[in-house]
């Protein structure tokens, strides 16, 4: 019996060991490269986001994780939403319409509102309409006046402006 119960907690000790891998590895994956951080940690910004999927197979996505996770140094997450802006900005709009959405993302809001025109105007109608309900109305409301777009342009609160 003692060798039966040896052999089970071996198992379980090898289940155990397999799992903690696995969730190592997870870990591993969910930070942004230390490499891409670096490209991104320029104070005067990227000279060209697309050359940054050298440093990442996965981009995109590793570009949303720097901008959520990356505090030091703080253009480093700037950088990111800025290419996340120019380089995949349908893409990323569950991103784009959380920063104009969230009352402390002001800075990430401003970027969106100050790059509109670089947005389809099916991505710009969607945040834009969201932002103009949301915390940064009134930022948002001076960028749509100043878009080129009739369309954009048009765009009205839905909401009452938030004080």
């Amino acid at each position: 019996m003692t060798q039966v119960m040896t052999t089970r907690e071996s198992r379980i000790t090898v289940r155990m060991t397999s799992i903690w891998l696995i969730i190592a590895s997870l870990s591993a994956q969910a930070s942004p490269p230390s490499t891409l951080v670096q490209a991104l940690s320029g104070r005067h910004g990227v000279q060209d986001c697309r050359a940054l999927s050298a440093y990442s197979d996965t981009l995109q996505a590793d570009l949303l994780r720097v901008v959520e996770e990356v505090k030091l140094p703080p253009w480093a997450p700037m950088n990111a939403a800025i290419c996340l802006i120019e380089e995949h900005p349908a893409a990323s709009r569950n991103a784009l319409l959380g920063w104009v959405q969230h009352p402390e993302q002001g800075g990430l809001a401003r970027l969106v509102f100050r790059r509109l025109e670089r947005f389809s105007e099916e991505t710009a109608l969607d945040v834009m309409q969201h932002a103009l309900d949301g915390p940064h109305q009134q930022e948002a409301l001076v960028a749509t006046q100043a878009d080129k777009r009739e369309a954009v342009r048009a765009l009205r609160p839905r909401t009452p402006p938030v004080r």
